[in-house]
């Protein structure tokens, strides 16, 4: 009786998040997460398998630590972890803008070498640019040359800031920047920007 308790609303709720025509990923099923994790604990007593949850709890707090400060980004082994995630979710789930400061600091930096850059990310805009102390005509040039930004989101085809233009409520598909496989990518700026550079052909990719 208590399992159906617990389990009725899961089903319940997972089953209208799944039918809702505005995908937002996992912040739909933050109601049931206390539900699901209390069911699965009474099923671990039920079967007095208590001895199995210490180290399922050490492989969690591991696998949360190790993606410091990431944690936004955060994709579980099973799912492929939060260098594949974006094969599975992409808006905020992925990409919040949370990474443009150490993408500034990169480009600021040696390594970056004061090359040209171009910018293409979610939730950036010249104000912020220029509060980082970062070109903002770097939104607006033509990714022609030097190195190229580009978050995730916007890698896919995936504009958030369109999505109320929309009449179905969904993303329209921005611009296609699948030209991109032709370059290597020189850094990973956490897990939602990769920055190109678009003065060198990857030989692999011919």
């Amino acid at each position: 009786m208590r399992t159906l308790v617990l389990l009725i609303p899961i089903v319940r709720y997972f089953s209208l998040s799944i039918r809702s025509r505005y995908q937002i990923g996992i912040r739909h099923l933050l109601p049931i997460l206390p539900l699901m994790y209390l069911l699965c604990v009474m099923q671990f007593a039920r079967m007095r398998r208590l001895a199995w949850l210490a180290p399922l709890i050490l492989l969690t707090f591991i696998e949360t630590a190790t993606m410091h400060p990431d944690y936004l980004a955060f994709f579980n082994v099973v799912s492929g972890g939060p260098r594949r995630g974006e094969r599975l979710l992409l808006d905020s789930n992925l990409d919040w803008g949370q990474d443009m400061g150490r993408l500034a600091k990169w480009l600021k930096s040696n390594e970056a070498n004061g090359r040209p850059y171009t910018i293409r990310c979610s939730f950036v805009n010249e104000q912020l640019l220029h509060a980082l102390g970062l070109n903002p005509a770097a939104l607006t040039a033509s990714p022609q040359s030097g190195l190229f930004a580009i978050s995730k989101n916007v890698r896919h085809r995936f504009q958030v800031a369109e999505r109320d233009e929309s009449p179905d409520g969904q993303p329209i598909p921005g611009e296609d920047y699948s030209w991109l496989s032709r370059y290597p990518v020189v850094k990973r700026i956490g897990y939602s920007i990769d920055v190109y550079d678009l003065d060198a052909k990857d030989l692999q990719s011919k």
